[in-house]
C-alpha cells in the first residue's frame, strides 16, 4: 500500500483511504485485478501516466525559463560591458605573467631566493623506480618540506610544517594505490614522482608567504590544507559511501587543483 498511497497523495493531495493490495478483488483467474488496473484513490494508472507526461512538461518549461532568464541576463552583462571593458578584462587574462611558465619562473626563483634548488633531484633517487623505492622518496621529500617550513630563510612553523609533511605522505601513498589500481603506469621513476610532488610543496610554501604579506586573510597552508583539501577528501570518502567511485587518481588530483585554487591572490 505504501507505493500507491505515496504517489496518490503527491498527485492529488487526497486523504482518502485506499485499499491495500493484499485485500484487492481476485479476478476469476485467481490474479488480483490491480495487476490489470491499479486504482489509487480512484485514479487509474492511465491518469497518473498523464500526470507525468504533465510534470515533465511542466520541468521542461520550466527550463526554458531558465534559459530565457539566463540570455537576459547575459546581454545586461554585455550591455554594462562594452567591447572596450571586455578587451581591458581580457588582456589581465592573457597578459604574460598568468601563463603558466611565468608562474613556474617565479615559484622556481622563490625557492632559489631560499637555497633551494627544484631542479635538483638527490642522487640516491636517480635510478630508482617509484614502486620499490624502500621510501627513499618518501625521505627526500621530508628534507625539502624542512627545507621550506623549518628554515630561518625560509620559514620557522611547527604546525604548518607538520601539516604539509602529512599532506606529502598522502601524496605518496596516493600515487602508489593509483599504480595498484592501474590507472597510473607501474613504471614510474622515483625523480619524476619527486618532481611532481616537490612542485607541490614549493607552491604551497609560495601561498604561505605571499598570504602572509597581504590583508586578504589567511590563504596559506592552514587554509589550503588544514580546511579546503581535508573537507574535499571527507566529501569524497561521503561520495563512495554512497556507491560512487572514486580513485585515488581522483583524490591525488584533487589535491593537485586544490593546491592551485587560490594562487592568482
Amino acid at each position: 500500500m505504501g507505493d500507491e498511497l505515496g504517489i496518490a497523495e503527491l498527485a492529488q493531495g487526497s486523504q482518502q483511504e485506499v485499499q491495500p493490495r493484499s485485500q484487492a478483488p481476485q479476478s476469476e483467474e485467481g490474479g488480483s485485478s490491480g495487476n490489470l488496473l491499479i486504482s489509487l484513490n480512484g485514479h487509474p494508472r492511465e491518469q497518473l501516466a498523464q500526470l507525468a507526461d504533465q510534470t515533465r512538461l511542466e520541468v521542461k518549461e520550466e527550463k526554458e525559463n531558465l534559459n530565457k532568464k539566463m540570455q537576459i541576463r547575459e546581454q545586461r552583462y554585455l550591455d554594462d560591458f562594452p567591447s572596450e571593458k571586455r578587451e581591458e578584462l581580457r588582456q589581465r587574462y592573457e597578459e604574460e605573467g598568468a601563463h603558466k611558465e611565468a608562474v613556474g619562473r617565479e615559484l622556481h626563483q622563490f625557492a632559489s631566493d631560499r637555497g633551494i634548488n627544484l631542479d635538483e633531484v638527490p642522487q640516491e633517487l636517480a635510478a630508482v623506480a617509484f614502486e620499490s623505492d624502500n621510501n627513499l622518496t618518501e625521505k627526500a621529500l621530508e628534507r625539502l618540506v624542512n627545507q621550506f617550513f623549518n628554515n630561518e630563510r625560509a620559514s620557522l612553523n611547527p604546525e604548518k610544517l607538520n601539516l604539509v609533511l602529512a599532506q606529502t605522505k598522502e601524496y605518496l601513498q596516493l600515487l602508489k594505490q593509483a599504480q595498484a589500481e592501474g590507472s597510473i603506469p607501474k613504471d614510474l621513476k622515483a625523480a619524476d614522482v619527486y618532481h611532481l610532488v616537490a612542485d607541490n610543496i614549493a607552491v604551497l610554501a609560495w601561498q604561505d608567504r605571499v598570504a602572509s604579506e597581504n590583508l586578504l586573510g589567511d590563504h596559506g597552508v592552514r587554509h589550503l590544507v588544514g580546511h579546503n583539501i581535508r573537507v574535499a577528501m571527507e566529501i569524497a570518502t561521503l561520495l563512495e559511501a554512497k556507491g560512487v567511485k572514486i580513485t585515488a587518481r581522483k583524490r591525488y588530483l584533487d589535491k593537485k587543483a586544490l593546491i592551485f585554487l587560490i594562487i592568482i591572490y
